[in-house]
């Protein structure tokens, strides 16, 4: 693209990402760009062979999901998706890493516009009967997931259909002794057995007795029935979910109502105090003043205070000020940090950062300025040194670093990796 402007100059205009222009960024270099339409391409797939493996680089690696996250909600109106192979394609289980399973289940929404309509639970085997089972099945080649579907609607295990991931075309059920002797546990599993019969499972049961007895015959009619399945899936409905009323009710929200309420609740904008009265030493106003804004700096106060009053910002003016905000802190009505007064009622786990319209660094807090790299961490799960300094300090206000705010940042970041609270690995940053 760089080699294409050099000989194109006059398209530089719509390539100035200080308008919004066009860009091209990878998985980590993302971070909070936004435009009207993102197109998304898959740079990992089939080979020239159309081998395909789950390997998607930075994806499969610790917290690949909030990656991930990051780069589908950059979109206000559109996400366009490019990539050689369908999420049917994607053959996962228990063990793949959940940043995988959150790129299936995007890409068979980007094309169907639906969620995934099957799940694994994750959980374990409901008895060494069934992990028996399961093992078989596995040494003889099938792809087999344990604990399928949700609440009182689980299989222990569902054969996938190797041509499309996204489909299961046979249900097993393996049952102990406990079940020959509960009349209620045959009748409730027998009426669940028809639901999902209806919603188009084919089952298969085994019984443990047989298994352990006769599993030569047992293992042989298990497979019969898995082979006669796949030879004829085309001809019957094949399963695709299961459905609970006890599941949670999934919302779809637009981008950008979802994008906001993740921000919110990391960061809000400053709100700034409006006096009133006549006397800027109003013991009343001034308590008020800090609980809007707090915590605010003494040299906020002052400049505010100034230009309501019409007060030259004199010695004696701050010298006035100081005294009863002392008293005010005697009366433990405020707390006073350094150069800062803070509301006695601050929490600082529900504080959120604020962005200022004409912020000064050394006017903001420590606790302040650390929860804005906390929170900007979060969003991005990892950034570059300079690109983490970049978002954090946008969300306080600022529009240009100068040397002074890089320099605080900087110095932040040390001081926070010193704590061990962030920590810095090839010149990414992340929390712990």
């Amino acid at each position: 693209m760089e080699t294409k402007l050099k000989d194109n100059s006059e398209l530089k205009e719509f390539f100035n990402e200080s308008n919004e222009g066009f860009f091209i960024k990878n998985l980590e270099n993302i971070q909070g760009d936004e435009r009207d339409i993102i197109i998304i391409s898959v740079g990992y797939g089939k080979d020239k062979n159309s081998k395909f493996n789950l390997n998607f680089g930075p994806l499969n690696h610790e917290g690949g999901e909030r990656r991930l996250n990051v780069l589908i909600t950059r979109a206000k109106e559109q996400c366009i998706v490019f990539s050689n192979f369908k999420s049917s394609e994607m053959h996962t289980n228990d063990k793949t890493p959940r940043s995988i399973e959150c790129l299936k289940n995007f890409l068979h929404y980007a094309e169907t516009g639906e969620f995934a309509p099957i799940y694994h639970t994750g959980e374990d085997f409901d008895s060494p009967f069934e992990e028996s089972v399961y093992n078989f099945l596995t040494d003889e080649g099938y792809e087999v997931e344990k604990q399928v579907g949700c609440a009182g609607y689980k299989i222990d295990l569902a054969i996938v259909d190797k041509d499309n991931a996204n489909r299961y075309i046979l249900a097993i059920e393996c049952d102990g002794a406990t079940y020959h002797s509960s009349k209620l546990s045959r009748d409730r599993d027998r009426l669940r057995q028809e639901i999902l019969e209806n919603l188009g499972w084919k089952f298969h049961r085994i019984w443990s007795t047989d298994w352990y007895h006769n599993r030569s015959s047992a293992k042989k009619r298990l497979v019969k029935t898995i082979e006669e399945t796949i030879e004829n899936k085309d001809n019957i409905k094949i399963a695709k979910k299961i459905e609970s009323d006890s599941e949670p009710e999934i919302i779809v929200k637009p981008r950008g109502e979802s994008m906001q309420e993740e921000l919110d609740n990391y960061f809000t904008n400053y709100i700034y105090f409006t006096p009133y009265g006549d006397n800027y030493l109003d013991k009343s106003m001034l308590k008020s003043f800090i609980n809007c804004e707090s915590p605010v700096h003494i040299d906020d106060m002052y400049d505010c205070l100034k230009v309501f009053f019409n007060h030259k910002a004199t010695k004696k003016f701050k010298r006035d000020i100081n005294k009863v905000l002392s008293d005010l802190t005697l009366e433990k009505s405020i707390v006073k940090k350094g150069n800062f007064y803070y509301s006695p009622n601050f929490d600082e786990k529900s504080f959120r950062v604020r962005k200022r319209k004409s912020p000064k660094i050394d006017r903001i807090p420590n606790e302040e300025i650390q929860k804005a790299i906390i929170a900007t961490l979060n969003l991005q799960f990892s950034l570059k040194r300079d690109d983490l300094i970049k978002e954090a300090s946008k969300y306080l206000g600022f529009n240009i670093l100068r040397d002074k705010n890089r320099k605080s940042f900087n110095d932040m970041i040390d001081q926070m990796i010193y704590k061990g609270k962030l920590r810095e690995n090839n010149n990414k940053i992340t929390t712990y």
